[in-house]
C-alpha cells in the first residue's frame, strides 16, 4: 500500500514534466518577457569580458595545452551543474515518473528508451553538454540501463545542440538555402532517431549473440 502511494504520479508530476520539457527545449530563449526564466541557456547566462574590446568568456586567445583545457572545462561546468540540479528537482516532484508513465508507450517503439529519457532527448536539442550530463545522471540513478544509455548517446551525437547551432551560426547560410530552415531541422531530427535505432539494432544483435554463446566449461 505504501509502495503504491510512493509510485503514484499526481498532477504535480505532469506539471513538473511540462516545465522541464519547456525549460530544456529553448522555446522561451528568444522571448523578451519574464518567460525567459524558463530557458536553460538564459539561466546559465554568459561570462563577461575581462578587458575592454575582448570577447566574452574566460578562455582568452592563443591558449593551449592543459591550461587551455582547464578553462574550457570551466566554461562547460555551469551548464552541467544547472542541468543535473534541475533534473534532481524534477525527479523530486515526480516529473521523471510522469515521463516514464506518459511517454514510454511512444519512446519505446520509436527509440527503445523509456519515457524518463525524454529530458535527455529534449535537452540535447539545445546543448550537447547538457544532454550528456542528463543522460549520465539518469544512468547513475538507475533510471536507464547501460544499453539504453548507448542508444540515447547515439541519438545525441548526431546534430547535438541543433536548435542553437542552426538558428545562430547556421543563420548566416539562410539566404543561400533552397529550402526552409525547418526542413533542415526536420531532416537532422530524423537522422538523430535513425542513429539511435542503428545503435539499438546493434546492441540487440550483440545481446542475442551473447545469450547464444556456449558457456565455458
Amino acid at each position: 500500500m505504501e509502495e503504491n502511494k510512493k509510485d503514484k504520479v499526481g498532477i504535480g508530476g505532469y506539471i513538473s514534466l511540462l516545465i522541464a520539457v519547456l525549460f530544456f527545449s529553448g522555446i522561451f530563449g528568444k522571448m523578451e518577457s519574464p518567460l525567459r526564466v524558463l530557458d536553460l541557456q538564459t539561466l546559465i547566462g554568459e561570462f563577461g569580458t575581462i578587458a575592454e574590446g575582448a570577447r566574452p568568456g574566460i578562455m582568452g586567445a592563443g591558449g593551449y595545452g592543459v591550461r587551455g583545457g582547464f578553462f574550457q572545462s570551466l566554461t562547460i561546468a555551469p551548464g552541467v551543474f544547472m542541468a543535473v540540479t534541475f533534473v534532481t528537482i524534477i525527479e523530486h516532484y515526480k516529473g521523471l515518473a510522469a515521463a516514464q508513465k506518459l511517454l514510454t508507450p511512444i519512446s519505446k517503439p520509436i527509440l527503445g528508451v523509456p519515457g524518463s529519457a525524454t529530458l535527455a532527448i529534449v535537452s540535447n536539442w539545445q546543448s550537447s553538454d547538457t544532454g550528456a550530463a542528463v543522460a549520465r545522471d539518469l544512468l547513475d540513478k538507475g533510471v536507464i540501463s547501460e544499453k539504453e544509455r548507448d542508444i540515447l548517446l547515439s541519438y545525441e551525437f548526431v546534430g547535438a545542440a541543433i536548435i542553437g547551432m542552426l538558428y545562430s551560426n547556421g543563420a548566416l547560410l539562410f539566404p543561400y538555402l533552397t529550402v526552409a530552415p525547418g526542413v533542415i531541422l526536420l531532416l537532422i531530427m530524423v537522422l538523430k532517431f535513425l542513429a539511435g535505432n542503428m545503435m539499438r539494432l546493434y546492441v540487440n544483435m550483440l545481446e542475442g549473440k551473447t545469450k547464444k554463446a556456449p558457456a565455458e566449461a
